[in-house]
């Protein structure tokens, strides 16, 4: 967290390090990232969310245009995270998406659940995670504008 918030460590670092062996380390991270052995998988989400911000800033500040990176005879890309943003039709993900993003949609936008359980994090690897959450909250407002979730339900979901 400290590399994106504070521009002057990461210069500091980039200054030992190179910023393509910073980012294939990240990324290095995020592919071999394993939920089911953490003692607390909420804290263990929030720590991944902050290497992806870290990435995704990083590749924007050092304007890195290249997708893949390669180290120690390894090769890593980080197409994944440039399409965060993008919503897909359900007929477009795959079984393992589609079987993800069902489970996710009831834990956040159903008026009787009883929110996300570790179990669900646990089960779901981070590029999973990161494909499926533009379409779920696309799917949440739209079920929201037909009246099939309410706005509180909405609300907290989100």
């Amino acid at each position: 967290k400290v590399l994106y918030t504070y521009e002057v460590m990461l210069d500091i670092m980039t200054l030992h390090i190179k910023v393509s062996d910073l980012i294939f380390r990240a990324l290095l991270f995020l592919d071999q990232y394993d939920c089911e052995t953490v003692g607390d998988p909420q804290t263990a989400v929030s720590h991944l969310g902050d290497v992806v911000i870290f990435v995704q800033h990083t590749t924007a500040r050092f304007h890195l245009e290249g997708e893949l990176y390669t180290s120690e005879n390894r090769t890593l890309s980080s197409t994944f995270l440039k399409s965060t943003d993008t919503a897909y039709a359900n007929d477009s993900l795959s079984h393992e998406d589609t079987q993800a993003f069902s489970v996710w949609f009831k834990a956040l936008f159903d008026s009787g659940s009883e929110g996300i359980e570790d179990s669900i994090l646990r089960s779901t690897q981070p590029k999973v995670l990161l494909k499926i959450s533009a379409t779920l909250f696309l799917q949440a407002i739209t079920f929201h504008m037909v009246q099939k979730i309410d706005k509180d339900t909405l609300t907290n979901g989100v």
